[in-house]
């Protein structure tokens, strides 16, 4: 994926962790949490909803989410 893509979005900070780890030496590839795109909610992780059994909240925080970046890209 960091070969293929200019930018990868992640769930929670965990995820954006991981996705370090795992970086090619030398990579620019953007990283970026999925609710940076809700500007001013105060939530920056996407609930586990294998934690949280909440998979509805889980969902409608995402959608919300790729509306927003979505709307965002095709501002450019």
């Amino acid at each position: 994926d960091f070969a293929r893509f200019d930018l990868i979005v992640g769930m929670d900070a965990d995820n954006i962790a991981a996705l370090e780890a795992m970086r090619p030496a030398g990579n620019t590839t953007r990283l970026r949490l999925m609710l940076s795109y809700l500007d001013g909610e105060g939530k920056t992780d996407v609930p586990d909803p294998y934690f949280t059994r909440d998979f509805g909240a889980a969902f409608d925080l995402i959608e919300v989410a790729a509306e927003a970046m979505v709307a965002g890209y095709s501002q450019r």
